[in-house]
Protein backbone atom coordinates (compact mmCIF):
# COMPACT_ATOMS: atom_id res chain seq x y z
CA UNK A 1 0.00 0.00 0.00
CA UNK A 2 1.18 3.31 -1.13
CA UNK A 3 1.79 6.23 1.66
CA UNK A 4 -0.75 8.61 1.12
CA UNK A 5 -1.11 12.46 2.38
CA UNK A 6 -3.54 13.28 4.91
CA UNK A 7 -4.66 16.39 6.29
CA UNK A 8 -6.86 15.86 9.26
CA UNK A 9 -8.60 19.77 10.11
CA UNK A 10 -9.76 20.45 13.17
CA UNK A 11 -7.74 18.40 15.10
CA UNK A 12 -8.54 18.10 18.52
CA UNK A 13 -8.89 15.54 20.63
CA UNK A 14 -10.92 13.02 18.25
CA UNK A 15 -9.10 14.31 15.30
CA UNK A 16 -5.74 13.24 17.02
CA UNK A 17 -6.79 10.30 17.56
CA UNK A 18 -7.79 9.39 13.97
CA UNK A 19 -4.55 10.66 12.39
CA UNK A 20 -2.48 8.53 14.92
CA UNK A 21 -3.80 5.41 13.63
CA UNK A 22 -3.19 6.85 9.94
CA UNK A 23 0.32 7.50 11.38
CA UNK A 24 0.78 3.97 12.83
CA UNK A 25 -0.31 2.73 9.14
CA UNK A 26 2.15 4.29 7.21
CA UNK A 27 0.89 7.02 5.79
CA UNK A 28 1.88 11.00 5.66
CA UNK A 29 -0.33 12.72 8.56
CA UNK A 30 -0.75 16.92 8.66
CA UNK A 31 -2.79 18.88 11.20
CA UNK A 32 -4.25 21.65 10.11
CA UNK A 33 -4.44 24.01 13.23
CA UNK A 34 -5.34 27.39 14.72
CA UNK A 35 -1.98 29.31 14.59
CA UNK A 36 -1.17 29.46 18.02
CA UNK A 37 -1.62 26.01 18.39
CA UNK A 38 0.10 25.12 15.17
CA UNK A 39 3.40 27.45 16.82
CA UNK A 40 3.05 25.19 19.85
CA UNK A 41 4.28 22.45 18.00
CA UNK A 42 6.72 24.38 16.02
CA UNK A 43 8.10 25.12 18.87
CA UNK A 44 8.30 21.52 20.27
CA UNK A 45 9.93 20.28 17.15
CA UNK A 46 12.74 22.89 17.34
CA UNK A 47 13.29 21.81 21.45
CA UNK A 48 13.01 18.10 20.77
CA UNK A 49 13.75 17.65 17.41
CA UNK A 50 10.56 16.82 15.78
CA UNK A 51 6.54 16.87 16.44
CA UNK A 52 5.16 14.75 18.85
CA UNK A 53 1.78 13.61 20.45
CA UNK A 54 0.62 11.13 23.50
CA UNK A 55 -1.94 8.98 23.54
CA UNK A 56 -3.70 6.47 26.08
CA UNK A 57 -5.92 3.82 24.71
CA UNK A 58 -8.13 3.30 27.41
CA UNK A 59 -9.68 -0.24 25.94
CA UNK A 60 -8.16 -2.60 27.72
CA UNK A 61 -8.10 -0.84 31.21
CA UNK A 62 -12.18 -1.03 30.33
CA UNK A 63 -12.40 -4.54 29.77
CA UNK A 64 -10.00 -5.23 32.90
CA UNK A 65 -12.31 -3.04 34.73
CA UNK A 66 -15.51 -4.75 33.32
CA UNK A 67 -14.23 -8.38 34.25
CA UNK A 68 -13.03 -7.27 37.51
CA UNK A 69 -16.82 -6.38 38.40
CA UNK A 70 -17.99 -9.39 37.24
CA UNK A 71 -15.59 -11.05 39.24
CA UNK A 72 -16.21 -9.09 42.28
CA UNK A 73 -19.83 -9.52 42.27
CA UNK A 74 -19.27 -13.21 41.74
CA UNK A 75 -17.32 -13.21 44.93
CA UNK A 76 -20.23 -10.83 46.99
CA UNK A 77 -22.90 -13.55 45.66
CA UNK A 78 -20.37 -16.43 47.76
CA UNK A 79 -19.56 -14.40 50.34
CA UNK A 80 -23.58 -13.91 50.92
CA UNK A 81 -23.97 -17.44 50.24
CA UNK A 82 -21.55 -18.91 52.75
CA UNK A 83 -20.24 -16.31 55.23
CA UNK A 84 -23.41 -13.43 55.70
CA UNK A 85 -26.36 -15.94 55.66
CA UNK A 86 -25.73 -17.90 58.55
CA UNK A 87 -24.43 -15.09 60.48
CA UNK A 88 -27.97 -13.66 60.42
CA UNK A 89 -29.38 -17.50 61.07
CA UNK A 90 -30.89 -18.06 57.40
CA UNK A 91 -29.81 -21.07 55.22
CA UNK A 92 -28.57 -21.23 51.71
CA UNK A 93 -31.36 -23.16 50.22
CA UNK A 94 -34.61 -21.96 52.38
CA UNK A 95 -33.61 -18.32 52.01
CA UNK A 96 -35.44 -16.58 48.87
CA UNK A 97 -33.72 -15.81 46.07
CA UNK A 98 -34.92 -12.31 46.49
CA UNK A 99 -33.48 -11.78 49.71
CA UNK A 100 -30.24 -13.68 48.98
CA UNK A 101 -29.84 -10.98 46.08
CA UNK A 102 -30.00 -7.91 47.82
CA UNK A 103 -27.13 -8.76 49.96
CA UNK A 104 -25.39 -9.64 47.88
CA UNK A 105 -25.79 -6.37 45.81
CA UNK A 106 -25.34 -4.35 49.21
CA UNK A 107 -22.26 -6.48 49.51
CA UNK A 108 -21.29 -5.69 46.10
CA UNK A 109 -22.09 -2.05 46.09
CA UNK A 110 -19.68 -1.35 49.46
CA UNK A 111 -16.84 -3.56 48.13
CA UNK A 112 -16.78 -1.50 45.10
CA UNK A 113 -16.89 1.67 46.70
CA UNK A 114 -13.72 0.59 48.80
CA UNK A 115 -12.19 -1.34 46.14
CA UNK A 116 -12.53 0.95 42.86
CA UNK A 117 -8.84 2.43 43.23
CA UNK A 118 -7.56 -1.06 42.83
CA UNK A 119 -9.93 -2.24 40.28
CA UNK A 120 -8.65 0.69 38.01
CA UNK A 121 -4.92 0.06 38.50
CA UNK A 122 -4.24 -1.21 35.20
CA UNK A 123 -3.08 1.73 32.84
CA UNK A 124 -4.43 2.27 29.36
CA UNK A 125 -2.16 1.24 26.39
CA UNK A 126 0.42 4.17 25.78
CA UNK A 127 0.93 5.16 21.99
CA UNK A 128 3.04 7.99 20.97
CA UNK A 129 3.19 9.22 17.43
CA UNK A 130 6.46 11.50 16.32
CA UNK A 131 7.08 13.36 12.91
CA UNK A 132 3.89 14.61 11.90
CA UNK A 133 3.66 18.20 9.60
CA UNK A 134 1.72 21.01 11.50
CA UNK A 135 -0.06 23.67 9.09
CA UNK A 136 -1.85 26.61 9.62
CA UNK A 137 -2.38 28.54 5.95
CA UNK A 138 -3.86 27.79 2.79
CA UNK A 139 -0.35 27.85 1.27
CA UNK A 140 0.61 25.23 3.09
CA UNK A 141 -2.27 23.19 2.13
CA UNK A 142 -1.52 23.81 -1.36
CA UNK A 143 2.51 22.85 -1.06
CA UNK A 144 1.34 19.71 0.84
CA UNK A 145 -0.71 18.69 -2.42
CA UNK A 146 -3.00 16.06 0.03
CA UNK A 147 -4.80 12.74 -1.03
CA UNK A 148 -7.39 13.45 1.22
CA UNK A 149 -8.86 16.34 3.70
CA UNK A 150 -10.13 15.13 6.57
CA UNK A 151 -12.59 17.38 7.46
CA UNK A 152 -13.07 16.61 12.37
CA UNK A 153 -15.22 19.91 13.63
CA UNK A 154 -18.44 20.40 14.35
CA UNK A 155 -21.53 21.14 12.87
CA UNK A 156 -21.67 24.65 13.79
CA UNK A 157 -17.83 25.29 12.73
CA UNK A 158 -18.49 23.48 10.06
CA UNK A 159 -21.85 26.16 8.79
CA UNK A 160 -20.40 29.18 10.36
CA UNK A 161 -19.01 31.88 8.14
CA UNK A 162 -15.47 31.33 8.51
CA UNK A 163 -15.74 27.81 8.04
CA UNK A 164 -17.30 28.47 5.06
CA UNK A 165 -14.76 30.66 3.49
CA UNK A 166 -12.13 28.74 4.84
CA UNK A 167 -13.28 25.11 3.35
CA UNK A 168 -14.11 27.17 -0.15
CA UNK A 169 -10.07 28.51 0.10
CA UNK A 170 -8.81 24.83 0.99
CA UNK A 171 -11.10 23.69 -2.04
CA UNK A 172 -9.42 25.75 -4.32
CA UNK A 173 -5.95 24.45 -3.75
CA UNK A 174 -6.08 20.99 -3.24
CA UNK A 175 -5.46 18.45 -6.37
CA UNK A 176 -8.53 17.38 -8.48
CA UNK A 177 -7.89 13.86 -6.79
CA UNK A 178 -7.75 15.03 -3.32
CA UNK A 179 -11.10 13.11 -1.69
CA UNK A 180 -12.40 15.11 1.10
CA UNK A 181 -14.05 13.33 4.38
CA UNK A 182 -16.76 14.92 6.44
CA UNK A 183 -17.13 13.98 10.20
CA UNK A 184 -19.84 16.71 10.90
CA UNK A 185 -23.07 15.29 12.69
CA UNK A 186 -25.26 17.73 11.18
CA UNK A 187 -28.11 17.02 9.19
CA UNK A 188 -28.10 17.69 5.19
CA UNK A 189 -24.61 18.02 5.55
CA UNK A 190 -23.75 16.27 2.24
CA UNK A 191 -26.03 19.00 0.56
CA UNK A 192 -24.75 21.71 2.44
CA UNK A 193 -21.33 20.94 1.06
CA UNK A 194 -22.50 20.51 -2.43
CA UNK A 195 -23.93 23.69 -2.26
CA UNK A 196 -20.87 25.45 -0.69
CA UNK A 197 -18.23 24.00 -2.74
CA UNK A 198 -20.27 23.23 -6.02
CA UNK A 199 -21.12 20.14 -7.43
CA UNK A 200 -17.78 18.88 -9.25
CA UNK A 201 -17.02 17.62 -5.49
CA UNK A 202 -20.13 15.33 -5.41
CA UNK A 203 -17.89 12.56 -6.77
CA UNK A 204 -15.14 13.76 -4.41
CA UNK A 205 -17.47 13.14 -1.02
CA UNK A 206 -17.21 11.09 1.78
CA UNK A 207 -18.83 10.99 5.12
CA UNK A 208 -18.29 9.23 8.22
CA UNK A 209 -19.56 8.90 11.87
CA UNK A 210 -17.98 9.34 15.51
CA UNK A 211 -18.15 6.00 17.78
CA UNK A 212 -15.20 7.11 20.27
CA UNK A 213 -15.07 8.90 23.17
CA UNK A 214 -11.72 10.83 22.97
CA UNK A 215 -10.39 14.20 25.56
CA UNK A 216 -7.13 15.70 26.76
CA UNK A 217 -6.04 14.34 30.05
CA UNK A 218 -6.02 15.22 32.43
CA UNK A 219 -9.28 17.20 32.37
CA UNK A 220 -9.27 20.43 33.75
CA UNK A 221 -10.14 20.32 38.03
CA UNK A 222 -8.83 16.43 37.83
CA UNK A 223 -5.80 15.80 40.28
CA UNK A 224 -5.34 12.83 38.02
CA UNK A 225 -6.60 10.73 35.09
CA UNK A 226 -6.92 7.88 33.77
CA UNK A 227 -4.01 7.80 31.56
CA UNK A 228 -1.49 7.77 34.78
CA UNK A 229 -0.36 4.67 36.65
CA UNK A 230 -1.71 4.29 40.19
CA UNK A 231 1.52 6.03 41.99
CA UNK A 232 1.14 8.73 39.48
CA UNK A 233 -2.45 9.24 40.56
CA UNK A 234 -1.15 9.04 44.24
CA UNK A 235 1.63 11.45 43.88
CA UNK A 236 -0.76 13.73 42.29
CA UNK A 237 -2.95 13.33 44.92
CA UNK A 238 -0.78 14.14 47.73
CA UNK A 239 0.92 16.86 46.05
CA UNK A 240 -1.43 18.74 43.59
CA UNK A 241 -1.49 18.24 40.24
CA UNK A 242 1.88 20.04 39.02
CA UNK A 243 3.80 16.70 40.32
CA UNK A 244 4.50 15.03 37.02
CA UNK A 245 1.42 15.78 34.67
CA UNK A 246 0.36 19.23 33.54
CA UNK A 247 -3.59 19.46 32.58
CA UNK A 248 -4.29 18.08 28.75
CA UNK A 249 -0.88 16.71 28.67
CA UNK A 250 -1.75 14.12 26.39
CA UNK A 251 -4.97 12.51 24.52
CA UNK A 252 -7.08 9.91 26.42
CA UNK A 253 -9.75 7.80 24.01
CA UNK A 254 -11.73 4.82 24.22
CA UNK A 255 -13.25 3.70 20.54
CA UNK A 256 -15.16 0.37 21.05
CA UNK A 257 -17.86 0.24 18.71
CA UNK A 258 -16.72 0.99 15.13
CA UNK A 259 -16.65 4.17 12.89
CA UNK A 260 -19.31 4.17 9.75
CA UNK A 261 -17.71 5.23 6.41
CA UNK A 262 -19.89 5.86 3.06
CA UNK A 263 -19.93 7.98 -0.34
CA UNK A 264 -23.07 8.55 -2.02
CA UNK A 265 -21.59 8.39 -5.53
CA UNK A 266 -22.15 4.87 -7.39
CA UNK A 267 -18.47 5.30 -8.79
CA UNK A 268 -15.97 2.80 -7.97
CA UNK A 269 -13.33 4.80 -7.83
CA UNK A 270 -14.74 7.27 -4.44
CA UNK A 271 -14.98 4.02 -3.16
CA UNK A 272 -11.87 2.44 -3.45
CA UNK A 273 -9.80 5.68 -2.17
CA UNK A 274 -12.39 5.75 0.59
CA UNK A 275 -11.50 1.90 1.67
CA UNK A 276 -8.11 2.91 1.66
CA UNK A 277 -8.71 5.03 4.52
CA UNK A 278 -11.08 2.82 6.08
CA UNK A 279 -8.20 -0.22 6.05
CA UNK A 280 -5.39 2.06 7.23
CA UNK A 281 -7.82 3.16 10.46
CA UNK A 282 -8.34 -0.50 10.76
CA UNK A 283 -4.27 -1.53 10.67
CA UNK A 284 -4.02 1.49 13.44
CA UNK A 285 -6.56 0.00 15.85
CA UNK A 286 -9.11 1.83 15.49
CA UNK A 287 -11.96 -0.30 14.40
CA UNK A 288 -13.84 1.36 10.92
CA UNK A 289 -15.70 -0.06 8.43
CA UNK A 290 -17.74 0.79 5.00
CA UNK A 291 -21.03 0.72 4.02
CA UNK A 292 -23.32 0.91 1.13
CA UNK A 293 -25.54 3.39 1.93
CA UNK A 294 -25.83 6.26 4.55
CA UNK A 295 -26.46 5.56 8.22
CA UNK A 296 -27.00 8.66 9.34
CA UNK A 297 -30.57 8.34 9.95
CA UNK A 298 -29.69 5.92 12.95
CA UNK A 299 -26.96 8.63 13.83
CA UNK A 300 -29.32 11.67 13.73
CA UNK A 301 -32.44 9.75 15.60
CA UNK A 302 -29.72 9.20 18.70
CA UNK A 303 -28.25 12.80 18.43
CA UNK A 304 -32.08 14.35 18.25
CA UNK A 305 -32.40 12.15 21.64
CA UNK A 306 -29.31 13.28 23.41
CA UNK A 307 -28.88 17.00 22.54
CA UNK A 308 -32.47 18.45 24.92
CA UNK A 309 -30.55 16.15 27.95
CA UNK A 310 -27.10 17.59 27.61
CA UNK A 311 -28.69 20.69 27.14
CA UNK A 312 -30.16 20.24 30.55
CA UNK A 313 -27.66 18.92 31.93
CA UNK A 314 -25.40 21.86 31.16
CA UNK A 315 -27.86 24.69 32.46
CA UNK A 316 -28.01 22.03 35.79
CA UNK A 317 -23.77 22.70 36.29
CA UNK A 318 -23.14 19.51 34.17
CA UNK A 319 -23.72 16.93 37.02
CA UNK A 320 -26.47 14.57 37.29
CA UNK A 321 -27.63 15.22 40.53
CA UNK A 322 -28.09 18.66 39.46
CA UNK A 323 -30.06 17.28 36.51
CA UNK A 324 -31.99 14.62 38.45
CA UNK A 325 -33.06 17.15 41.11
CA UNK A 326 -33.27 20.51 39.32
CA UNK A 327 -36.67 20.64 37.64
CA UNK A 328 -35.38 20.74 33.71
CA UNK A 329 -35.76 16.71 33.43
CA UNK A 330 -39.06 16.91 32.35
CA UNK A 331 -38.53 19.46 30.08
CA UNK A 332 -35.61 18.11 28.53
CA UNK A 333 -37.28 14.26 28.13
CA UNK A 334 -40.43 16.38 26.74
CA UNK A 335 -38.45 18.13 24.26
CA UNK A 336 -36.58 15.14 23.29
CA UNK A 337 -39.33 12.96 22.20
CA UNK A 338 -40.60 15.80 20.53
CA UNK A 339 -36.93 16.39 18.64
CA UNK A 340 -36.93 12.73 17.72
CA UNK A 341 -40.74 12.85 16.35
CA UNK A 342 -39.51 15.92 14.06
CA UNK A 343 -36.65 14.22 12.69
CA UNK A 344 -38.07 10.78 12.04
CA UNK A 345 -41.16 12.42 10.41
CA UNK A 346 -39.24 14.67 8.08
CA UNK A 347 -36.94 11.71 7.03
CA UNK A 348 -39.79 9.10 6.55
CA UNK A 349 -38.68 7.11 9.40
CA UNK A 350 -40.76 5.35 11.73
CA UNK A 351 -41.02 6.38 15.36
CA UNK A 352 -38.55 4.12 17.78
CA UNK A 353 -40.79 1.98 20.14
CA UNK A 354 -38.63 2.45 22.61
CA UNK A 355 -39.40 6.55 22.97
CA UNK A 356 -42.52 5.00 24.55
CA UNK A 357 -40.71 4.00 28.00
CA UNK A 358 -38.40 7.43 27.56
CA UNK A 359 -39.31 8.63 30.65
CA UNK A 360 -38.48 11.07 33.46
CA UNK A 361 -38.97 8.66 36.11
CA UNK A 362 -36.59 6.34 34.45
CA UNK A 363 -34.06 9.19 33.45
CA UNK A 364 -34.05 9.91 37.03
CA UNK A 365 -33.46 6.34 38.60
CA UNK A 366 -30.80 5.92 35.88
CA UNK A 367 -29.08 9.37 37.22
CA UNK A 368 -29.23 8.52 41.04
CA UNK A 369 -28.17 5.26 40.21
CA UNK A 370 -24.82 7.05 38.06
CA UNK A 371 -24.14 3.81 35.87
CA UNK A 372 -21.53 5.85 34.25
CA UNK A 373 -19.53 6.64 37.48
CA UNK A 374 -19.51 2.34 38.29
CA UNK A 375 -19.30 1.41 34.52
CA UNK A 376 -16.91 3.97 32.84
CA UNK A 377 -12.95 3.72 34.41
CA UNK A 378 -12.88 7.58 33.98
CA UNK A 379 -14.47 10.54 35.65
CA UNK A 380 -17.81 10.88 33.24
CA UNK A 381 -19.51 14.05 34.43
CA UNK A 382 -16.17 16.29 33.88
CA UNK A 383 -15.73 14.43 30.26
CA UNK A 384 -19.12 15.29 29.36
CA UNK A 385 -18.69 19.56 30.71
CA UNK A 386 -15.19 19.63 29.04
CA UNK A 387 -16.49 18.10 25.16
CA UNK A 388 -20.21 19.70 25.16
CA UNK A 389 -19.35 22.85 26.17
CA UNK A 390 -16.76 23.49 23.51
CA UNK A 391 -19.74 22.29 20.66
CA UNK A 392 -22.36 24.06 22.58
CA UNK A 393 -23.09 26.04 19.61
CA UNK A 394 -23.84 22.63 17.77
CA UNK A 395 -26.01 21.56 20.57
CA UNK A 396 -28.29 24.30 20.08
CA UNK A 397 -27.94 24.79 16.39
CA UNK A 398 -29.46 21.08 16.15
CA UNK A 399 -31.86 21.57 18.93
CA UNK A 400 -33.02 24.93 16.75
CA UNK A 401 -33.01 22.83 13.69
CA UNK A 402 -35.60 20.43 15.24
CA UNK A 403 -37.86 23.16 16.40
CA UNK A 404 -38.35 24.63 12.61
CA UNK A 405 -38.92 20.64 11.34
CA UNK A 406 -41.77 20.45 14.00
CA UNK A 407 -42.97 23.51 13.16
CA UNK A 408 -43.35 23.01 9.41
CA UNK A 409 -45.30 19.76 10.03
CA UNK A 410 -47.19 20.92 12.65
CA UNK A 411 -46.15 18.96 15.51
CA UNK A 412 -45.86 19.95 19.37
CA UNK A 413 -42.51 21.77 19.86
CA UNK A 414 -43.27 23.54 22.95
CA UNK A 415 -41.21 21.95 25.80
CA UNK A 416 -38.35 22.24 22.49
CA UNK A 417 -39.23 26.43 22.24
CA UNK A 418 -38.47 26.39 26.22
CA UNK A 419 -35.17 24.86 25.98
CA UNK A 420 -33.72 26.94 23.39
CA UNK A 421 -34.80 29.74 24.97
CA UNK A 422 -32.89 29.14 27.89
CA UNK A 423 -29.78 27.55 26.35
CA UNK A 424 -29.09 30.11 24.24
CA UNK A 425 -29.94 33.23 26.84
CA UNK A 426 -26.78 31.27 29.06
CA UNK A 427 -24.80 30.80 25.87
CA UNK A 428 -24.93 34.98 25.52
CA UNK A 429 -24.21 35.33 28.98
CA UNK A 430 -21.50 33.44 28.39
CA UNK A 431 -19.96 34.80 25.18
CA UNK A 432 -20.20 38.10 27.22
CA UNK A 433 -17.86 36.69 30.08
CA UNK A 434 -15.22 35.60 27.66
CA UNK A 435 -15.70 38.85 25.33
CA UNK A 436 -14.95 40.99 28.57
CA UNK A 437 -12.15 38.36 29.64
CA UNK A 438 -10.35 38.77 25.90
CA UNK A 439 -10.67 42.37 26.34
CA UNK A 440 -9.23 42.64 29.84
CA UNK A 441 -6.29 39.84 28.77
CA UNK A 442 -5.83 42.66 25.64
CA UNK A 443 -5.59 45.69 27.83
CA UNK A 444 -3.28 43.75 30.16
CA UNK A 445 -0.74 43.18 27.22
CA UNK A 446 -0.77 46.25 26.52
CA UNK A 447 0.42 48.00 30.02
Amino acid sequence: MSSKHVIVGGSGAVGAVYASALMRAGHEVALYLKQSYATQFKQQAEREGSTRMKLFDLRTRLYRYWINLGLLFLGSWILCARGMLPIFGMSCCSTPMSVKFGIALVTYVVLVRMLRPLLLSRRGQTIEVKGFDVMSSVEEVAAYKPDYLWLCISMSQLRSEAGVHLIRQLSRVIPSTCMIVNMSPGMNDRQFLEETLGTEFRHRLAHGTISMLSWQAPLQGEDASPTHSEAERAKAQRDGPAAGMRYGDSIAFLALPSSNFWVDSPAPLPRRNLKVLVDALNAGNIPAKMLDSDPKMKTLIGVAASHPILAAMDLSGWTFEGLRTGGRLEIAVEAAKEAVRATCTTFGQPIPKRLLVFTPHLIRLQLWMNLGRWLLPFDIERFLAWHFSKVSDQTLMFMQQCEEMANKLGLPADNLKILIEEYGKKQDTQKKIEKNLESKSKVAKMM
